[in-house]
């Protein structure tokens, strides 16, 4: 975001045209649209951003999920943090369903890690529940989550 820094009269230095409006309203557009840092409809598990992720004070993270059971496109938004000196966003998502019976229900959870201008996705794992007499506990490593959009916000 850049500043006008506007001064008040008698000053010309910042006058009120249309080049200082349309600043302003740029200002305000990407503040409520945010920067978009990649894009790719058919998605990816890792992958280089158009800027730094470090200049931006939050991350919307766009993914679908994809596999035999359930698709959905979904996202998450996390915040900035430094852990060991290195700055990165960190999301952790969650998701359930029941199958058509409703006697099945499968949890899905994924890690997202953005640091820098890269992504990727770690520890992705479905797991499915049976509710019956059985009690089964199956764990799928198939699940194919994808990021199809991240967007970078600043807060000032």
């Amino acid at each position: 975001m850049r500043k006008i820094n506007w001064e008040n009269a008698p000053s010309t230095k910042t006058p009120l045209n249309a080049s200082n409006l349309n600043l302003m309203q740029k200002n305000v557009e990407d503040a409520i649209n945010g920067t978009v840092l990649y894009s790719n409809s058919s998605g990816a598990s890792s992958g280089t951003l158009l800027d730094n992720a470090n200049n931006y004070d939050y991350i919307e993270i766009f993914y679908f999920s994809s596999n035999s059971y359930h698709y959905a496109k979904n996202s998450v938004k996390t915040f900035k943090e430094t852990l060991d000196n290195v700055e990165r966003f960190t999301a952790v998502t969650q998701s359930s369903w029941p199958t058509s019976s409703g006697t099945w229900s499968s949890i899905t959870t994924t890690i997202y890690t953005i640091s820098g201008t890269s992504f990727a996705i770690y520890n992705t794992r479905n797991r499915t529940l049976t509710v019956n007499s059985s009690h089964t506990i199956a764990d799928d490593n198939s699940v194919n989550n994808l990021i199809y959009k991240i967007i970078g916000y600043k807060l000032n």
